[in-house]
């Protein structure tokens, strides 16, 4: 049997990637989907950039390029950043990539050490962390309140650097947050002594406040840029990183090797969007703009609370704990790894959400966003309890079902849900883990009683169609 590294059976998915494949396959069974799953512009690319790519087209642009990118679109690149923030770069510090993604996993894999730490805020893109862990690295945490607009304080990332600090990530415009950094506390971090990563992808797509480079304030820091945000060009794949020179030649080699070259029509489209779709990026940036306003607005008054407007990307992080009085069903599936368990987690949501609509129930996860926002510090075998533990009330529901292997991490879930007063209902699928050999309807019932009486699930009710093992949780079942 083929086994994958353990490094691939750690990764995560990406949530919003697993909720955009789960909403396209509903549209092809001919649900009407509206997309909210992914930071993704809903306008065409700008039409200078489709005619300048068909252009290329025509005159063959179909070859391999540089490897650090054709140099018409590096020296665009420099010339945007010397006029936009008026900083110096030269097109030899310009590596072009097929999309941010990959310059951010070349950067980590370069600069890394087994070990090595990488600061960052918590909340924060979904995928920060696992570059960082997939690279050997280990991300430490600053929080960000939203009663500070969620701003990073210079003074509280110092506290955080040791002796394995290696590089501080930040993202402004951020994503989550809509935070945007000024200009003070972009000077106090470029005076922290580490390496700055600046993610600048929402760049272009600012409301209130100025949005600044770091390289304004530094040259001991790499900057990841990218065209899929402003230029709504996110299905072309095109990216860059402004890099220090002593970081050019090794990332160069890396991308010789593992990517060899972005597409060449691609880039010529993308000096189209530098030289001259600004006009349209205005444009979006003002319908953007009022959409945000219009959205505060409603969330409000259907009972959010959102204290600090986002002031750029295209996100609204609002506080849902008015709604909490309806407490939800916590499921939690065990599979092989984190992947797995997270996939079997979803799936029975899934199932749970389309049997009984309206039913409150949250999946716990593995992604590992989530999970930095309860606990910095956690194990493959503890990262369903530590979540019970923030989430779980006293007469809540846990639905714990796992497969026949491992369920370490299960078992943990219900000890931590018997120790906080909360009803388990505990399962094994007799069949490894295919959820089609339990039967929704009868389960269900069962479990939405459960919710609405905050009584747990006799096991002596369960029928023949899923096998109930005792083995571990025998001490820790309601009564």
């Amino acid at each position: 049997m083929v086994r994958s590294a353990g490094r691939a059976e750690a990764l995560p998915p990406f949530i919003a990637m697993e909720v955009l494949e789960r909403a396209q396959e509903l549209e092809r069974q001919g649900e009407h989907i509206i997309h909210l799953e992914l930071g993704e512009p809903d306008f065409p690319t700008p039409t200078c950039v489709q005619e300048a790519a068909l252009k290329a087209l025509q005159e063959g642009r179909t070859k391999y390029t540089h490897s650090l990118g054709i140099w018409e679109l590096r020296e665009a690149i420099a010339e945007h950043y010397a006029s936009r923030y008026r900083v110096q770069v030269s097109p030899e510090q310009i590596l072009v990539t097929t999309g941010t993604s990959p310059a951010m996993w070349l950067l980590f894999s370069a600069i890394l050490e087994s070990g090595d730490e990488v600061i960052l805020s918590n909340p924060h893109y979904a995928c920060y962390p696992n570059f960082i862990r997939f690279a050997g690295g280990q991300p430490a945490f600053v929080s960000v309140r939203e009663r500070d607009g969620f701003q990073l304080d210079p003074r509280a990332v110092r506290e955080k650097i040791g002796g394995r600090s290696k590089a501080l990530l930040i993202n402004s415009p951020a994503n989550p947050t809509g935070a945007v950094l000024p200009e003070a506390v972009l000077k106090s971090l470029s005076g922290l002594g580490l390496l700055i990563v600046s993610d600048e992808i929402y760049h272009g797509l600012t409301y209130e406040g100025e949005e600044h480079s770091i390289l304004e304030y530094t040259d001991h820091a790499v900057v990841l840029n990218g065209f899929s945000k402003a230029y709504a060009m996110t299905g072309w794949r095109l990216g860059y990183a402004i890099l220090p020179r002593a970081l050019t030649r090794p990332l160069q080699k890396m991308h010789q090797n593992f990517f060899i070259s972005a597409s060449d029509f691609v880039q010529r489209a993308a000096i189209a969007a530098l030289k001259g779709a600004q006009a349209d990026v205005e444009r979006m940036r003002q319908i953007y703009d009022e959409r945000r306003r219009n959205v505060v607005e409603a969330l409000r008054r259907i009972g959010f609370t959102i204290s600090r407007e986002p002031q750029g990307a295209f996100y609204v992080l609002a506080d849902a704990t008015a709604f909490a009085n309806d407490r939800p069903l916590l499921i939690c599936g065990n599979g092989g790894s984190a992947g797995d368990a997270q996939h079997f987690s979803a799936e029975m949501l899934n199932r749970f959400e389309m049997e009984r609509p309206g039913l409150p129930a949250v999946a716990l996860t593995t992604d590992s966003s989530t999970l930095t926002s309860i606990a910095n510090d956690y194990t493959f075998d503890d990262i369903f309890s530590k979540q019970v533990r923030a989430l779980g009330q006293p007469g809540d529901v846990l639905l714990a079902i796992t497969t026949s292997g491992n369920s370490e991490n299960v078992t943990r879930a219900c000890v931590a849900a018997h120790e906080r007063g909360m009803k388990i209902v505990a399962f094994t699928c007799r069949d490894g883990g295919d959820l089609s050999g339990i039967h929704p309807a009868h389960l269900l019932a069962q479990v939405q009683q459960a919710v609405v009486e905050r009584n747990g699930v006799d096991p002596a009710d369960i029928e023949q169609v899923v096998a109930i093992e005792f083995f571990r949780f025998l001490a820790v079942i309601g009564d």
